[in-house]
């Protein structure tokens, strides 16, 4: 998942932390830890280590693959020093999967990458739009059809990082005006732009080498991990992590505690896709962004906020409604699920943490932003 600012506007974190502790580290259970993802100026994912007596199960790879050697170097400083024994990338996008090629360096042929045919295709697939895009050229449209629905992804990304990059000499003529900590914390920024634009000039994905279409069992010695496919959602492959021992579920971005991003989502398909999430025996949830959840709070409040999306939109198009109709129609006020159990200012809590931003965001342009994707899904339709 990737993140807009205020009125649809990328948003740049004011502040970072150090790169040694790119990851705030919590045992969750005797063989889980989530590895929940601080403020960067590239926003990661969450990712869950699974300690093993074959090795480290490792759920997800981060946004680069400097970031995935640090997470790595980081659990082997703070908690132990075990080799990974297999990789999950939960699907395709690149605050999930770009880091993957940091394990297969690691670990060579010790190490099997795991996911979805589909995330697997899409991940090969954006990989050759997004080198195309960091060496500004075009990538022939013959060579971007395999896996469809992606454009808006692409031009997301396009956007996120380019933002990112463009704003790069201004901000460095700003720190020359600056003192004191604001200064460090710009400058510190700054060498973390600049260190992953460097490592991703050289980018060259390791594609998962196992896939799966509906569910993966692997026997780890102590403890069983279970990667499952249980519908369309965020993406068309979603893969769910489940480590039963440990009543455990990883979802990547099918949940977390942030606002969805549907911009290659299936908005009317998703809530079902949760409810069979919801059937799996679990009392933790590691979600793709944001804390740890003891429970399905968050879990049910999530697909009430999609199921409620999903009907207003759908409902305005069919009765000829235009977008902007519709953004002014539908204001965070129309949501009751944003107001149970403060569903609507926790995930906005939990989005000014990651992203760095001012405390006291509006919920306006985020739920403006799920209308304009939701719309053009049934546009597109």
């Amino acid at each position: 998942m990737l993140f807009l600012g205020g009125a649809g506007h990328l948003s740049l974190a004011d502040n970072t932390l150090p790169s040694a502790r790119l990851f705030k580290f919590e045992r969750v259970s005797k063989h889980v830890y989530a590895a929940i993802a601080q403020s960067t100026p590239v926003v990661n994912g969450n990712s869950a280590i699974i300690v093993t007596q074959k090795g480290l199960v490792v759920v997800d790879s981060q946004s680069c693959p400097s970031a995935a050697r640090a997470l790595y170097s980081q659990f082997k400083q703070e908690i132990e020093a075990l080799p990974v024994r297999y990789l999950i990338n939960t699907h395709h996008h690149l605050d999930h999967a770009h880091g993957n090629a940091a394990y297969a360096e690691m670990f060579g042929s010790q190490i099997d990458i795991i996911s979805t045919g589909f995330s697997r295709a899409a991940l090969e697939q954006a990989t050759r739009w997004f080198n195309g895009f960091l060496q500004g050229r075009s990538v022939p449209s013959s060579q971007m059809q395999e896996v469809p629905n992606q454009e808006r992804y692409y031009q997301f990304v396009q956007n996120y990082i380019g933002g990112l990059k463009d704003r790069m000499p201004a901000t460095e003529a700003q720190v020359a005006h600056m003192d004191g900590a604001k200064k460090a914390a710009a400058q510190s920024r700054l060498e973390g732009l600049r260190s992953y634009f460097s490592d991703m000039s050289r980018f060259a994905p390791a594609l998962p080498n196992i896939t799966f279409d509906r569910e993966l069992r692997l026997h780890c010695g102590d403890v069983t991990v279970e990667v499952r496919y249980l519908g369309r959602g965020h993406t068309a492959g979603d893969a769910v992590v489940f480590i039963p021992e440990d009543r455990i579920i990883v979802t990547g971005d099918l949940v977390h505690g942030l606002e969805p991003l549907l911009l290659e989502a299936y908005p009317d398909e998703w809530p079902a896709t949760l409810d069979r999430v919801a059937e799996l025996d679990f009392d933790i949830v590691i979600p793709g962004h944001g804390p740890v959840e003891h429970g399905r709070t968050t879990l049910t409040l999530f697909r009430d906020y999609l199921t409620e999306l999903n009907q207003f939109v759908s409902q305005g198009v069919s009765e000829g409604k235009s977008l902007a109709a519709l953004q002014a129609e539908l204001v965070p006020e129309r949501f009751h699920s944003l107001y149970r159990q403060d569903f609507g200012q926790t995930f906005q809590r939990n989005r000014e943490a990651l992203m760095g931003l001012p405390p006291g965001q509006p919920l306006e342009p985020v739920v403006s932003q799920g209308v304009e994707q939701v719309y053009y899904y049934y546009a597109r339709k």
